[in-house]
């Protein structure tokens, strides 16, 4: 019944991934010495199934000498009421040159889930630059499941304008299984704002119909019969998205947030001289945004027009003196009106204390 939203923005930030991995980037350093170092939630899932569970995760977070953040740690450990048990870890470390340009990625994860799955996914990733702009990355990686290991490549190649601007992205992949893929991005300026955009599918180059407001972000994009809307605040957060088929509206996704300083924004950034593709879409998620979630939520509407709630998460902050969060509690509501998630989340920060 429920048709899944699908931005068009995740192609803009998606199809630059050469692997589906998860990554904490560094950014650049920031004028500020507050940093975070470490954060440890605790929660509960499935709380209306069979088998609920609890969980612990712990993070960790390591910076160099010029404050840019060298090394992130995960790890999370979860119990069910069946006594099941499952494991997750996760890394991510960067190399940089003495200009503060990452240079070498290495993300390794592995973990083995509630049936006793073993998965592991080793990634190293290398960025060449000219002009103080990344032109190129290159991966290669091992990603194991279950006993199958495949070997994976992939470089993303980046264009930009004469001014500076990003006009062209591709992303090439080939894996030992046989998979491969490749895909581009292209976008064309009009008074600094962008004024069209283009993507492949396929051997196709599809271009949708765009409209952008004063700020420079896209407010609709149109494809066939589908059609994206978006809305954002003065600061360029994004805070209403609505997803339109056949002329009629589908899909509704709602942030609300506080006005305090977002922590993510601490450890989130762009790498130096990395696109930053909030220039097209607005700040979009939760590590972009300029001040924290206090409530996502999302909204189905069905073919006579009705809007159902189909769920919402709650955050609940405690601060510290420089107002960024010191604590958090997380509960997400689902589409019964029943919590089937919660937990609590607390950061430990240095220099700011």
């Amino acid at each position: 019944m429920k048709k899944t939203i699908f931005t068009f923005f995740a192609l803009i930030i998606f199809a630059g991934f050469i692997s589906c991995k998860k990554e904490s980037s560094p950014g650049t350093a920031a004028a500020s010495t507050c940093k975070i170092t470490d954060m440890l939630t605790n929660g509960s899932g499935d709380l209306q199934a069979a088998d609920p569970y609890t969980f612990t995760t712990t993070e960790k977070i390591e910076y160099n000498d010029k404050n840019l953040q060298s090394g992130f740690t995960s790890q999370t450990s979860t119990l069910y009421k069946s006594k099941k048990t499952s494991t997750y870890s996760y890394s991510n470390n960067y190399q940089y040159d003495a200009n503060g340009f990452a240079i070498k990625q290495v993300a390794q994860s592995s973990g083995t889930d509630k049936a006793g799955t073993y998965t592991s996914n080793n990634y190293t990733t290398t960025f060449e630059y000219t002009n103080s702009r990344l032109t190129k990355s290159t991966s290669t990686g091992v990603a194991s499941t279950g006993g199958k290991t495949v070997n994976s490549t992939g470089t993303v190649t980046y264009e930009y304008t004469t001014d500076g601007k990003l006009s062209k992205y591709a992303n090439v992949y080939a894996g030992s299984d046989g998979s491969s893929g490749n895909s581009f991005v292209l976008f064309e300026y009009s008074n600094g704002k962008v004024s069209k955009y283009s993507y492949s599918s396929g051997s196709s180059i599809i271009t949708p119909l765009i409209e952008l407001n004063s700020q420079g972000f896209v407010t609709k994009l149109v494809t066939s019969t589908d059609e994206t809307r978006n809305s954002y605040d003065a600061e360029g957060n994004r805070v209403r998205q609505e997803q339109w088929s056949g002329g009629k509206k589908t899909d509704i996704r709602i942030i609300t947030m506080d006005n305090k300083k977002n922590a993510f924004a601490l450890y989130a950034q762009p790498l130096k001289g990395h696109p930053d593709f909030t220039f097209f879409s607005g700040r979009f998620n939760i590590s972009s945004y300029t001040h924290n979630v206090s409530r996502d939520e999302s909204i189905y509407v069905s073919p006579a027009g009705v809007e159902i709630p189909e769920g919402h998460t709650d955050y609940t902050y405690q601060y510290n003196s420089n107002n960024f969060p010191a604590a958090v509690d997380i509960k997400y509501t689902d589409s019964n009106g029943k919590i089937s998630q919660q937990s609590s989340k607390s950061y430990t920060y240095t220099g700011c204390q």
